[in-house]
């Protein structure tokens, strides 16, 4: 049971960078795409 509730967690923890990171890889792969249109 502990190791489930562990799992739970690190799957929260998981999808909160996933939420707060998406933003930023969004705009640095938009750049990145820039770059090698060029």
């Amino acid at each position: 049971m502990l190791l489930a509730i562990e799992f739970d967690n690190l799957h929260q923890i998981l999808r909160s960078l996933y939420t707060d990171m998406m933003p930023l890889c969004a705009n640095m792969a938009g750049v990145a795409k820039g770059i090698a249109g060029l």
